[in-house]
């Protein structure tokens, strides 16, 4: 005989976040990345980092583009760094302070030394060129776009194939806040 199964308010328990973002990564996977990325983007909010906390620090949004390429990106995994003595990204480990530009899934990681993690999956596309991320930065000097350099680690088309040659990508802008 089958085995009726029970609910009841009092009896449920939510998933745990970790759980539920390993399953929502596991999906995309399955449909549109390569393992590297998804491993990347999966351990982003475990690796710590920090960026400056001065109250007197100036602010400045930071926006990462894609130049190079028009072919519609699936994944794209790259690193933002920072070539100053002082400053650093906004926010502390997985929560530093990104937004996706484009429709996509992402996940940043300030891992110290200057420098940023990001990925960004998307099953519809990331359109290139144009921009795609902008990010917080803070520091107690004047920044500019050639203050930081982009390395392209890995990208992919809709269709999981490697794009080659990688696009290039670069600091479009720096505002002051």
């Amino acid at each position: 005989m089958p085995r009726r199964a029970e609910f009841s308010l009092n009896s449920y328990r939510p998933a745990p976040y970790s759980q539920l973002m390993t399953s929502s990564f596991a999906f995309i996977h399955a449909h549109c990345c390569r393992p590297a990325l998804l491993a990347f983007v999966v351990a982003c909010a475990a690796t710590a980092g920090c960026g400056s906390d001065d109250p007197g620090d100036l602010q400045y949004d930071v926006t990462i583009a894609v130049l190079g390429t028009t072919v519609a990106l699936g994944a794209l995994q790259f690193d933002v760094s920072y070539d100053g003595a002082s400053g650093g990204w906004v926010g502390h480990q997985g929560d530093v302070e990104c937004e996706a530009l484009v429709d996509a899934l992402m996940a940043a990681n300030y891992v110290g030394e200057g420098t940023v993690k990001i990925g960004l999956v998307s099953i519809e596309g990331i359109p290139a060129p144009g921009p795609v991320v902008r990010c917080g930065f803070r520091g107690p000097l004047e920044i500019s776009t050639s203050s930081f350099v982009v390395q392209v680690v890995d990208a992919s088309d809709t269709s999981s194939a490697p794009v080659e040659p990688m696009p290039a990508m670069r600091v479009s802008s720096v505002v002051t806040r």
